[in-house]
């Protein structure tokens, strides 16, 4: 498939988790992504790992202002990604939390990061040309319940 043809997508914080799972989905999808990330040694991995038409780039802060942008918010609930083993929490409480977590959850589980990648897939397609200014919940219904 070949949804994002022609398109070139920014991809912030793209070198691991939730941002790691949209850049490779775009790729694969046909688009030319820029990747963005704090970590050189991260992004020295990445430059070996991918394929398709893509450029690095180590940032401290990412900025885009294009009055014709379509701009919207995905709100990912809980998501089974490394961010929760790198803040120095205790393995036991990060074993609570996943114990805990799926019980507040609809669905009963922690979502994927490919399962948001696929929504950001839809939200740069043409298939959302006249949504803008929207957020998007994919959360298992987390923020509903």
């Amino acid at each position: 498939m070949n949804k994002l043809s022609g398109i070139v997508a920014i991809v912030t914080r793209a070198t691991s988790g939730i941002g790691l799972a949209t850049a490779k989905l775009y790729l694969q999808e046909g688009a030319t992504v820029v990747l963005t990330g704090q970590s050189s040694e991260k992004l020295k991995v990445l430059e070996e790992e991918l394929s398709g038409d893509h450029l690095l780039v180590k940032t401290e802060a990412s900025n885009t202002a294009d009055s014709k942008a379509l701009v919207n918010a995905i709100t990912p609930g809980p998501i089974e990604t490394p961010i929760y083993g790198k803040h120095n929490v205790p393995q036991e409480n990060i074993d609570l939390m996943a114990a805990v977590f799926p019980s507040m959850v609809s669905l009963g589980r922690f979502g994927q990061s490919n399962e948001v990648a696929q929504t950001t897939l839809f939200l740069a397609s043409s298939e959302s040309s006249y949504i803008t200014g929207a957020e998007i919940p994919v959360d298992g219904r987390f923020a509903q319940v």
